[in-house]
């Protein structure tokens, strides 16, 4: 390859001028080319897969970016009508779990990115095979991200865990979908938008951080059934002050050891049926903050990233209860429909300072919470 015959700076001058899709087509070469272009600082540090869109976006830091490239079948009825592009000359090889797939490329008319086409039978193995070469392309994070459409599960890739999912659907097959919690093991969180019914039994409850946006199933055996870091709970609509009651006195008998976080949010729309601090808080010994004990605020794990109005975290205003089977220390706030239940397994955590977002438009400042962002 002539460019690598160049002097460095003029590899920096040319690199710059090319498109993130051009850099990654140009580390596919060679070892040597890859090497060339790990040397370029570009501005994201992870992948996700969006299998709505057939499309591989780029993150940086916690907040989405570009789109890079995409994928799809010869004859896919929802990509059908850009087969009229022109194909590029060249083709493109990649490997995967001992497979190599063959695709023809062209430019997407609107998105000016790449295309790949592959046949029907590499449709699961593409995305894949494509965000792999990525990561080692630009020796970015080789966890795996997906944004997924529930209601396309026959085109999910053929993988048996994902490190990081996002998914949403307007309707689903509730068989189909509660197999794919068993089937798929989710290893660090999971952002369920769709709002369908979960076992309790199900390893979805088992994920290290959690966030249902859409709740109105969550009964109080799906709280106890709970056994990871962080879970974030919105319109549990069916819970009640004893259910509540009941996951606290589960914690205090010792069920969970892995536990940070749980909040509760109830009916929104009906301020009427919101919890009652003092029903809950009279089953338990509490005692008030004491700067001596613990820190104000609460550092939150790294989960699913939200933003709230008010600084969440801060549990001044919290009462404290103990484990004295492992000293463990928990916060418990309660605000009309809102439960929060934090354990303090550091309480004293460094670096903890709120993280603000500034107005935006018709947006008032938020505090931002978590770090894993689609």
């Amino acid at each position: 390859m002539e460019l690598l015959k160049l002097p460095y700076l003029v590899h920096l001058k040319i690199l710059s001028c090319l498109e993130p899709f051009e850099h990654f087509f140009l580390g596919l070469c060679s070892r040597k080319s890859a090497l060339l272009i790990r040397r370029v600082r570009h501005n994201f540090d992870a992948t996700t897969i969006d299998l709505g869109h057939y499309t591989i976006k780029t993150q940086n830091n916690g907040t989405r970016g570009d789109d890079l490239i995409m994928w799809t079948t010869y004859y896919h009825p929802k990509t059908i009508d850009l087969l009229t592009g022109v194909f590029w000359n060249q083709r493109i090889k990649l490997k995967y779990n001992g497979r190599t797939i063959r695709c023809r490329i062209t430019i997407h008319p609107e998105r000016k990115i790449p295309l790949l086409w592959c046949r029907e039978k590499h449709l699961k193995a593409l995305p894949i095979a494509i965000n792999s070469a990525i990561c080692d392309v630009f020796n970015t994070s080789s966890e795996i991200r997906i944004m997924a459409d529930m209601d396309q599960l026959s085109e999910f890739p053929n993988i048996d865990s994902v490190d990081n999912l996002l998914e949403y659907s307007r309707s689903v097959d509730l068989i189909e979908y509660q197999n794919f919690f068993d089937r798929v093991n989710i290893r660090n969180c999971a952002r369920l938008s769709a709002g369908f019914f979960l076992k309790p039994n199900s390893s979805v409850f088992s994920v290290n951080h959690l966030n249902c946006c859409k709740s109105k199933w969550l009964t109080r055996e799906h709280l106890l059934s709970f056994r990871g870091q962080s879970a974030l709970f919105q319109s549990a609509t069916q819970i009640k002050n004893e259910d509540l009651i009941a996951f606290v006195d589960n914690w205090l008998a010792g069920c969970n050891t892995k536990l940070q976080s749980l909040m509760v949010n109830g009916n929104v729309f009906r301020p009427d049926l919101g919890y009652d601090k003092d029903t809950i808080l009279r089953n338990f010994e509490t005692r008030p903050w004491n700067p001596e004990v613990r820190e104000r605020r609460f550092k939150y794990p790294p989960g699913m990233k939200y933003l709230s109005r008010t600084d969440v975290m801060d549990c001044a205003f919290g009462v404290d209860i103990l484990r004295e089977r492992d000293n463990l220390l928990a916060t418990i706030l309660i605000d009309s429909n809102k439960f929060r239940f934090f354990v303090w397994h550091d309480r004293f955590p460094k670096d903890n300072e709120p993280i603000i977002r500034p107005a935006a438009r018709h947006m008032p400042p938020c505090y931002v919470i978590g770090t894993i962002f689609f």
